[in-house]
């Protein structure tokens, strides 16, 4: 997998570039963390996710590969909805300090109200290792009547994917222990219109879910995915989560597709 393939060396001066050409991950698991003091108090928090490979059953495997981190205000946070609030998100290896500067994956939203086709969202996704950063693309969030549809677009605003999840799905009305509900999925389809993968938000812990926010998604990345298509499908799996599973105390409705 393209993160551990060209990570730079730790402090030590041992690369681990031969280690990581022998653990390249095909499916990711994507854990949001449980914040107490947001689940006690319900003033939101800022975001933090760990990074899992997943097997072949798409469950977790115990090695946390990377952080992510949003940076935001609280007034934004918590005055705004989850699907129109500005953030940077830092994606960051897991042995590597919270200092921003480590991050080698920088996710930027702006704020945008949206209403219907008006004014849609999108996510700007860029490399910040060594100090060069490079622009990858961009996620835009597409107005569709009933389906909750993204696309994936390249450097040169180039389709490379399109993430269509079908809004009458289970679990997105009912959160119950039975096959149908514990899962939301959003197929991942190639610019041909070919599905290639999948992204599922998984219904693990109820009692979490109930309680908290703290949401757990699932990819299968397409077979021929470059490393940078692998970086943007990540930030689109941040992008469903924020914007229809976020939650706090400002949302008075769900948001539009």
């Amino acid at each position: 997998f393209f993160f551990l393939m060209i990570r730079r060396p730790p402090r030590s001066t041992q690369s681990r570039s031969s280690a990581a050409s022998d653990v390249y991950k095909r499916q990711l698991y994507v854990k949001q963390q449980l914040e107490l003091l947001e689940a006690l108090t319900g003033c939101e928090t800022e975001n933090r996710y760990k990074v899992y490979e997943a097997d072949d059953q798409l469950h977790r495997k115990k090695q946390v590969l990377f952080k992510c981190k949003e940076r935001s205000n609280w007034l934004t946070r918590n005055l705004l909805s989850g699907d129109c609030r500005p953030f940077t998100m830092r994606v960051l290896h897991a042995d590597e300090d919270d200092d921003e500067s480590s991050s080698f994956l920088k996710i930027e939203r702006e704020f945008r109200c949206t209403c219907c086709c008006l004014n849609r969202p999108d996510f700007k996704v860029t490399w910040t290792e060594g100090r060069n950063d490079k622009f990858l693309g961009r996620i835009t969030h597409d107005w569709a009547i009933c389906d909750m549809t993204f696309e994936v677009l390249n450097s040169q605003d180039s389709l490379r994917y399109k993430v269509v999840g079908d809004g009458f799905q289970c679990g997105l009305f009912f959160n119950c222990p039975c096959d149908p509900c514990k899962k939301i999925v959003f197929n991942i389809y190639d610019a041909n219109g070919q599905q290639v993968g999948e992204i599922m938000k998984v219904f693990e812990d109820m009692a979490k879910e109930f309680f908290s926010d703290a949401d757990t998604f699932v990819c299968r990345f397409p077979p021929m995915a470059t490393a940078e298509d692998k970086a943007l499908l990540l930030a689109n799996i941040l992008f469903i989560d924020y914007r229809y599973f976020e939650e706090n105390p400002s949302d008075t409705q769900p948001a539009t597709y």
